[in-house]
């Protein structure tokens, strides 16, 4: 897993951000890889539909923004 130095941040700990998002990956993949087959189904079909509607999402911005991603890339700096 990739992470972030945490002696470049102070206090020797990782960011709040790194942090978070690290347990997110954490719950998304043990989630992905369940024994249950019907709860790991759910979770990939799930970021499945996330992924394909994020991709719509960013198809209609740059259409939108004659081509330009400038727009799409001040919201996910705003995001993240």
């Amino acid at each position: 897993m990739i992470r972030e130095d945490a002696c470049n941040f102070g206090l020797g700990a990782p960011s709040i951000c790194v942090e978070y998002h690290r347990r997110l990956t954490v719950a998304l993949t043990s989630s992905l890889e369940d024994p249950s087959a019907r709860h790991s189904n759910v979770t990939f079909n799930l970021l499945t539909k996330q992924i394909a509607h994020l991709t719509d999402l960013s198809n209609t911005f740059l259409t939108i923004r004659e081509g330009t991603n400038l727009h799409i890339r001040r919201q996910l700096n705003y995001f993240m």
